[in-house]
């Protein structure tokens, strides 16, 4: 579901589920580059000298010693950045660079990038076993819980743009999980041999 690393120079890193992080057992002698498809938390040990570089296909976040999120899956319209602590530069493949501050999150969506101010905690607290919700549409929600319990879900289209906020805690079982979606919105589930079907109550 999601696991944690140091790494060689000291780093650490949390790592949601449905992601590919890799990196070297020993950093280069000027940088230190990991790459990652899908997300990941790291708090990068501070080092001038040797610049830390996150290579995600679409975008090079690069930073000497800060604390940011990641999230990169392939399959997802948007990626992005969401900065906690430092500073960090991006260089997107389309040409655009930025520069972050504490609670600036940067996005990519088709190609067109985008930052804005955010309350931080809303795209970190998966490291902390709880999703938190402040608006995000049901459709996002179940596919970012088809990747951390490894299920298939599927919505109906009249409930798939329906906005929820709250949060859940995620060390329950999945059915726990949808059962207290249920009492949020009016939606009901069933499972139907490998999957699980979501739709209007």
């Amino acid at each position: 579901k999601r696991s944690s690393l140091m790494l060689a120079d000291g780093s650490k890193i949390w790592i949601n589920s449905g992601s590919t992080l890799e990196f070297p057992s020993v950093f280069a002698a000027r940088q230190r580059l990991i790459k990652v498809e899908g997300e990941i938390y790291i708090e990068v040990a501070k080092n001038a000298a040797k610049p830390f570089i996150v290579n995600t296909g679409k975008f090079d976040v690069t930073v000497t010693g800060t604390v940011f999120n990641v999230t990169a899956y392939n399959d997802d319209k948007t990626q992005g950045v969401v900065l906690v602590e430092g500073s960090v530069k991006i260089d997107a493949e389309n040409g655009t660079s930025m520069n972050l501050v504490p609670n600036d999150r940067f996005s990519l969506t088709n190609e067109v990038a985008e930052k804005q101010q955010v309350d931080v905690y809303d795209y970190i607290s998966w490291k902390d076993g709880i999703y938190r919700f402040a608006g995000d549409s049901l459709e996002n929600i179940l596919k970012r819980l088809s990747r951390y319990y490894d299920a298939n879900m599927v919505c109906t289209e009249d409930v798939k743009n329906m906005q929820l906020r709250g949060k859940l805690a995620l060390m329950d079982d999945l059915t726990s999980v949808l059962d207290n979606i249920e009492v949020i919105v009016p939606i009901k589930y069933e499972i139907q041999n490998d999957k699980i079907l979501i739709s209007k109550k």
